[in-house]
């Protein structure tokens, strides 16, 4: 279960750096990849309400982009 798990979250790092590759300007993919994941995970515990996790993921991953383009 947890190499599943860990090719998920590769999966989702690649998909991070994809969009950011698209970026204009430098950004640190590897940060944001990893804050990314973190959000994923942390949003997943169970019973926890919160946004759901690609909603929070977008927010990140928007922000990041519109902040690199200014």
């Amino acid at each position: 279960m947890r190499e599943v798990h860990e090719r998920f979250l590769h999966w989702m790092r690649s998909m991070v750096c994809e969009v950011l590759d698209r970026c204009p300007h430098p950004v640190d993919r590897e940060m944001i990849a990893d804050l990314t994941v973190a959000v994923f995970e942390g949003a997943n515990v169970p019973r926890s309400p919160q946004r759901p996790a690609h909603e929070l993921i977008r927010c990140l991953l928007e922000g990041v982009i519109t902040r690199a383009d200014s």
